[in-house]
């Protein structure tokens, strides 16, 4: 008979495979060294990278291929390397989870002189909280269940990363098996703001000679592709991307027309 319990890196990366993730990127180093060891022996495929930098971007175009994509290294000089990557993916709505192997959590109360710690422990959780939707620090394996649901919950539901600091003495405390994961549901939309929305855009098609319709990012982050086509097939109405919205439908759709770039664009 197994368990009740598992470890906190367990708990991690059955989540992190349930939602989708089946390849984690990164770097080794000493403080995520103890979380890599439990990888190796999970079902999630590690993947080297030349560095954190690389890392990044691996993940996030895997998340734009799969859906959700994610990358792990350690504390301070490894997630600092990373943070253009991550800024980008944030900018332009993309879903992956960053997990840093960090100090024990003695070394964050007691601020001894480590190795790339910038004097304040906090100064690499404070950096992601300005790029990403949803981060934390987990602390104990009582409190990490939760914290690990709520930070994966906003990364599918908002579509941008998430950041999870993962101290190297909490990786192996023991925590509760997790239950089926709680995927967020979609937003319900305000009805009222819906109608007029409706009736706005219907005013404007009444009144329109030539109706052109742009399709963007959202909709491939959203998973709305199909629904996007529905209304291109019912209407005949030609389209064009943004630039973020370039692969939403195939190119070679009849009514595509191109890439709309505003002022830049050919009259």
């Amino acid at each position: 008979m197994s368990s009740s319990k598992i470890t906190v890196a367990e708990y991690l990366l059955t989540r992190l495979k349930e939602i989708g993730v089946d390849h984690l990127f990164g770097v080794p180093g000493d403080f995520v060294l103890g979380f890599f060891n439990q990888v190796l022996k999970s079902n999630i495929k590690y993947i080297g990278t030349c560095n954190e930098l690389n890392a990044a971007y691996a993940a996030d175009g895997y998340a734009r291929i799969r859906g959700i994509g994610a990358f792990s290294s350690t504390y301070g000089v490894g997630e600092l390397s990373a943070v253009n990557g991550v800024a980008g993916a944030f900018a332009e709505k993309v879903p992956v989870v960053v997990i840093t192997g960090s100090p024990a959590t003695i070394n964050f109360r007691t601020q001894p002189l480590l190795h790339h710690t910038l004097g304040d422990y906090q100064v690499p959780l404070r950096i992601y909280e300005k790029i990403t939707v949803a981060s934390t620090e987990l602390i104990s394996g009582e409190t990490a269940p939760a914290e690990i649901d709520r930070v994966l919950g906003a990364c599918l539901s908002q579509q941008k990363p998430v950041y999870i600091s993962l101290p190297a003495d909490v990786v192996m405390m023991k925590c509760h098996r997790p239950k089926a994961f709680p995927f967020p549901a979609p937003a319900r939309s305000d009805q009222k703001a819906l109608k007029e929305a409706v009736k706005e855009a219907l005013d404007m098609l009444n009144k329109s000679q030539k109706p052109v319709v742009i399709g963007d990012v959202e909709l491939l982050r959203f998973k709305l592709q199909k629904e996007f086509a529905d209304f291109l097939d019912k209407t005949g109405f030609p389209y064009v991307t943004m630039m973020w919205g370039k692969t939403v439908l195939s190119e070679q759709n009849p009514q595509y027309i191109g890439l709309f770039e505003g002022d830049r664009c050919r009259p």
